[in-house]
């Protein structure tokens, strides 16, 4: 008998992983629901066809180099893009009920983001 206790559900985070659950939180978590609760029109996005494209590929076994590069590259524009919009709706309703937990994860993704679109124009050069 073994009596080792290991951890079951780590997962390893890729970086495909890590921009898909940025973009989650930002829309789905965030956007979503405070221009619901606030009553401002939906923002226009791409995020849904995204959402298939990001499902296709989790789906998939094996993983090319290209759609992993191309899945590293494509959610970093609607993070972005999705961050631009919470900050519009933050600054104009002074914060909008976020929770001190909310604002430091909003950082976090910030800090991703911007490590990502580092190590992409530094692979590029290489």
């Amino acid at each position: 008998m073994d009596a080792t206790c290991y951890e079951s559900y780590v997962r390893f985070p890729t970086d495909p992983k890590l921009l898909w659950e940025c973009c989650q939180w930002v829309f789905e978590k965030q956007l979503f629901k405070k221009c619901k609760t606030i009553g401002h029109k939906k923002a226009r996005s791409k995020y849904r066809e995204q959402k298939a494209k990001q499902l296709g590929y989790f789906r998939k076994r094996r993983k090319s180099f290209k759609e992993t590069l191309k899945r590293k590259k494509i959610p970093g524009l609607p993070v972005g893009k999705g961050l631009g919009q919470l900050q519009e709706i933050l600054d104009f309703y002074q914060g909008a009920g976020l929770k001190p937990n909310d604002f430091a994860c909003l950082k976090t993704i910030k800090k991703v983001l911007v490590q990502q679109q580092f190590v992409g124009k530094s692979s590029l050069r290489t």
